[in-house]
């Protein structure tokens, strides 16, 4: 076995001995600063952390004090975002804006402990139709834009705290997009709510496997995605999900996701088929590799690379209409204004 799988099938045992109390050893070979540090790397360290101290591993002081700093600022992290959440969510419904969560956020209540769960950012799906009221409403709680974009807006707020409100539900240029769209049709409205929606748990976990399909095809994915699905797995009833996941024709890649989460997590023979994703994913980071990553854009084709830079061209005139003022008066510079933002945009996104 290869350092990286090592290290890899490590965090992940300490990960499950931290959701299902399940006994798990340090093994000889381990350095312990670099365990944290790749746990780090794949955004798992705050549950690994929590399997070592429930497991009474011995580690120096200066281990053990940083162990219980990493659990206590995600646990604090949590609880701030948590709270803009809450104050993003009431100010849409406020304002008639109807939303919903994306990605990780739905997924941390299925966690026996969600505050250990780590997450980078908010999603939020509101639609194209709100977008520039969203904005609006962004800036007066407080929000600071770092990047407007075709399919989402990113903010930040109190340094650290990332939202990301999107337009798109799901990316066209992947065969699932069209299954994963009937997901709006099957929300629900929160209690006490008009305007606040939210996913049954057969579509977050469908909606959870078409997002992890998406990252896996493009960059790879890490150890976090994994566990992701086996906590879910574990904790809900999949049988509707699964007839949408053969739908969207992600039967195939869902077979192994499961395949690498019953290795990793369970302890089963992991078919030779799987071994070199398997090392690539335990080599990576949470967002994969960066080898991965320049593979995947060099065998995209022409057709979808030219659509991407004409999305990048034909951006929304309101939306540009914010960064140049000028537009109001003086229509007719659409066009350059246009090819300006393009040619000087930061949106790494639109080519992904």
């Amino acid at each position: 076995m290869n350092e990286a799988m090592l290290y890899a099938g490590t965090v992940c045992a300490l990960v499950r001995s931290a959701i299902d109390k399940t006994p798990a050893e340090l093994p000889e070979k381990i350095e312990i600063e670099r365990l944290v540090d790749y746990a780090k790397r794949h955004a798992l360290v705050s549950l690994m952390a929590q399997g070592m101290l429930d497991n009474k591993i011995q580690v120096g002081p200066g281990i053990a004090k940083r162990l219980l700093s990493l659990i206590q600022t995600n646990r604090i992290f949590k609880k701030l975002r948590n709270s803009h959440k809450e104050a993003v969510r009431n100010a849409f419904e406020d304002a008639g804006i109807e939303n919903v969560i994306l990605k990780g956020e739905d997924i941390d209540k299925f966690y026996p402990e969600p505050d250990l769960r780590e997450s980078c950012d908010c999603d939020i799906y509101v639609g194209t139709e709100y977008m520039k009221q969203s904005r609006e409403i962004m800036k007066n709680l407080g929000f600071e834009m770092l990047e407007e974009g075709l399919e989402h807006d990113e903010y930040e707020i109190d340094g650290l705290v990332v939202f990301e409100i999107h337009n798109k539900f799901a990316h066209e240029e992947f065969d699932e997009a069209k299954e994963c769209k009937k997901i709006l049709k099957r929300l629900r409205i929160k209690e006490g709510k008009k305007h606040t929606l939210y996913m049954t748990d057969e579509d977050i976990f469908f909606y959870m496997v078409c997002h992890t399909a998406k990252h896996f095809k493009q960059g790879g994915i890490g150890l976090k995605n994994i566990v992701d699905l086996w906590v879910l797995k574990n904790r809900i009833d999949t049988k509707q999900a699964e007839k949408y996941i053969k739908n969207a024709n992600l039967s195939e890649i869902y077979n192994e996701l499961l395949a690498l989460a019953d290795f990793w997590l369970e302890g089963k023979e992991l078919p030779e088929k799987y071994r070199q994703d398997a090392e690539e994913i335990a080599r990576g980071t949470w967002r994969g590799t960066a080898e991965k990553n320049k593979e995947n854009m060099e065998k995209r084709s022409f057709k979808v690379k030219l659509k991407n830079l004409v999305k990048m061209y034909n951006f929304p005139r309101y939306l540009l209409e914010d960064r140049y003022p000028i537009l109001k008066k003086a229509p007719c510079l659409l066009p350059f204004c246009r090819l300006h933002r393009a040619i000087t945009s930061k949106n790494k996104n639109i080519m992904k």
